[in-house]
């Protein structure tokens, strides 16, 4: 995760989780009417669609919709995910592609 960019809505966080098993985890900075306006929902796999944080307005770019990146990588193991390492986590900002077709055209 680079420090020096703001992280917004519809970006997605991938990273590898240790413990209790070995696992790749994906998530989707979302936005809500909640605290900061953003949160972190589960992308992929049998957690999808669960949301797993919404964060604290300190976690917030000052005057826009975007998340912190140094604030949630001081934070990340507290509000995110106490099995990881905030320096294992890459940031995709332009979310997934969309598809040209459905999977049977």
């Amino acid at each position: 995760m680079r420090d020096d960019q703001p992280i917004f809505r519809g970006s997605l966080l991938r990273y590898r989780r240790m413990e209790p098993r070995e696992e790749i985890l994906d998530y989707l900075l979302f936005a809500t009417h909640e605290a900061s306006g953003l949160g972190l929902v589960r992308d992929c796999g049998s957690g999808a669609g669960n949301v797993l944080v919404i964060f604290p307005m300190e976690a917030r770019v000052q005057n826009k919709v975007a998340i912190s990146p140094e604030w949630l990588t001081r934070h990340w193991q507290e509000w995110v995910d106490g099995n990881s390492a905030s320096g294992e986590v890459w940031v995709s900002t332009g979310g997934r592609s969309e598809p040209e077709k459905l999977p049977e055209e």
